[in-house]
């Protein structure tokens, strides 16, 4: 490959996270990637108690860092955290009636947009970008270009 198609490829992912990050105005201190806790959350609370281990594990983050979000997640009064009635250890996470609001409005509604405006597009080519953005950015992100490699002839 030439480096004018590498050039084309990044240039790609930088209009693709643009586009990621270019949703309606959110409310002040909520970040679009509480959007996807929040998200989550909603999905794996229609299927029983969930556990932020749960939502680290389906979202593959640390514990450390989704705690973190989370934490700031309390603070806006969008999650609430239970400790089991059985074990202590064990702390169940659920969106409060804010965050479902915050759910249909912020997510729900934005995707319900989304989708009607991907319709035009056929489906397999919407799944061989979604394929090949995958398979680049997990091969980049498990083998980085390191200082050394920018020295190789």
């Amino acid at each position: 490959m030439n480096q004018r198609k590498a050039k084309d490829v990044i240039d790609a992912f930088e209009k693709a996270e643009k586009l990621a990050q270019g949703r309606p105005p959110l409310p002040k201190g909520l970040l679009p990637s509480y959007l996807k806790l929040i998200d989550y959350t909603y999905q794996l609370c229609q299927k029983g108690k969930v556990k932020i281990s749960d939502l680290a594990d389906a979202l593959h983050l640390s514990r450390p860092g989704i705690t973190r979000s989370f934490s700031a997640l309390e603070q806006m009064q969008l999650i609430e955290k239970k400790t089991s009635d059985t074990d202590g250890r064990v702390i169940y996470v659920a969106l409060t009636q804010k965050g479902i609001m915050y759910y249909f409005h912020y997510v729900d509604r934005y995707y319900k947009q989304l989708s009607k405006r991907l319709t035009k597009y056929d489906a397999s080519d919407l799944n061989t970008m979604i394929h090949m953005i995958n398979l680049i950015s997990d091969d980049l992100t498990m083998h980085p270009i390191e200082m050394e490699d920018l020295y190789e002839q």
